[in-house]
């Protein structure tokens, strides 16, 4: 059993934790949140786009259905629910992937939240690069790994 096999319980946890996180995010928000909030960040990460309170909805699904997809990818659903604990051929990088990508959505999740709360002007370019740096970076990483 390698090692990604090892840390596929870990991982299925934490991706699954992060996907979960929008959604638990605008329940606690949702109350204080004004009737028009942001929508989108233009390319200066200043705020360009506002529409209805129910839009902040929009990445809280966007990330439950990356997961979804993601899960597809990695062979997690045939491995919950047939016990089979070997990875198909090519499941590492969905698997790793996965809570990075849940990660990224939860955070511009939050900083949306934020935003349409006052409680910050723009959202940290630096640390949404950065993240979408680690997307791209992961499979690079992995192939160096096992290879």
């Amino acid at each position: 059993m390698g090692l990604i096999a090892l840390l596929r319980w870990p991982l299925e946890i934490v991706a699954f934790g992060l996907a979960l996180a929008p959604f638990f995010s605008v329940l606690l928000a949702w109350t204080s949140l004004p009737r028009q909030v942001l929508v989108h960040f233009g390319p200066t990460r200043r705020s360009d786009r506002w529409g209805s309170r129910a839009r902040i909805w929009v990445l809280p699904v966007v990330a439950l259905v990356v997961y979804g997809f993601m899960s597809v990818a990695s062979g997690t659903w045939v491995w919950a629910f047939s016990g089979r604990p070997e990875l198909p051929a090519g499941a590492e990088i969905p698997l790793l992937l996965k809570p990075v990508m849940a990660l990224l959505i939860a955070y511009a999740n939050e900083m949306f939240i934020h935003v349409v709360r006052e409680q910050e002007e723009v959202p940290n370019g630096w640390l949404m690069s950065g993240l979408t740096l680690l997307v791209l970076a992961s499979p690079l990483a992995l192939s160096v790994v096992t290879h």
